[in-house]
């Protein structure tokens, strides 16, 4: 397989408290789905290699990346020029 696909390095987390949102890294989640972290790049993304039979979908700055059975499983908000991004995990 050599595909690579770019993905946020930051995963929103919600938490009680005046700052209700804060960043952690994406990188045990994409593991957990089956990604492999091959390096980062730059500030705001991971180089990775996707599972295997997995596509992704673009929406303007939206990302949605789908399992091999082409379910919605994250989406990436990317926008670098205002160094923006981030993926939400979808419950299946």
């Amino acid at each position: 397989m050599d595909d690579l696909w770019y993905v946020s390095r930051f995963l929103p987390e919600y938490v009680p408290g005046p700052r209700p949102r804060v960043q952690i890294d994406s990188k045990p989640t994409l593991e957990e789905l089956g990604f492999q972290i091959l390096n980062p790049s730059g500030d705001h993304l991971y180089e990775v290699r996707p599972p295997q039979g997995w596509t992704t979908e673009t929406q303007g700055f939206w990302t949605y990346m789908k399992d091999q059975s082409g379910v919605r499983r994250i989406q990436q908000f990317l926008k670098i020029g205002d160094g923006k991004a981030f993926l939400e995990k979808l419950v299946v």
